[in-house]
């Protein structure tokens, strides 16, 4: 380097979370936060929700478009570079079928519980469930 600082060589190994590499001085204000979702921790949500829908009592046709909204969510959480917005969309559209029908009311914990913790992984893009549901 020409700028009378010396020559830094940094081994880090592996990171993980929130990493932020930067060249030069980089300054923070108010923290830095990391907003990651668990595929896996969803992905048992999804099973408890169809576990929970299966054992209703509702039109076939109702069932059937649970399941593919589940499957739905599946296949964008399977994605790489997966988008929470786009893992939303399907278990939103779930939660208000349920919610419009009546199911909602009065699974209780059945269904509310795998939707709220859902809701809580993907974040921001949670929030309309969580509207849905309560």
């Amino acid at each position: 380097m020409t700028d009378n600082r010396p020559n830094a060589i940094f081994n880090i190994g592996s990171q993980h979370g929130n990493v932020s590499n930067v060249a030069g001085d980089m300054t923070v204000y108010g923290g830095q936060h990391y907003t990651g979702f668990p595929a896996e921790l969803i992905r048992q949500e999804l099973g408890n929700l169809q576990r929970a829908i299966s054992a209703m009592d509702l039109d076939p046709a109702v069932q059937k478009k649970a399941a593919a909204l589940l499957a739905d969510a599946d296949h964008e959480l399977s994605r790489t570079g997966r988008d929470a917005k786009k893992v939303a969309r399907p278990i939103e559209r779930l939660a208000g079928l349920l919610k419009n029908i009546g199911a909602i009311a009065v699974s209780g914990a059945a269904l509310i519980d795998p939707f709220q913790r859902i809701a809580s992984w993907l974040g921001p893009a949670g929030q309309a469930i969580l509207h849905l549901i309560t």
